[in-house]
């Protein structure tokens, strides 16, 4: 499922993990959700690469 920086995968809909076929090791996909937990709180943070 592709995602933006953000990982959004569609408005309201954010994915991590196996799902997103990228960096599906667990240190990668910890890293991704802290970025989607922030988005969703509407807090600044880093972009995924």
């Amino acid at each position: 499922m592709p995602t933006d920086g953000q990982m959004r995968a569609a408005e309201s809909l954010w994915a991590v993990g196996n799902i997103t076929g990228r960096g599906v090791v667990t240190r990668v996909s910890m890293y991704r959700a802290r970025i989607a937990v922030r988005d969703i709180l509407g807090r600044p943070g880093l972009h995924a690469a």
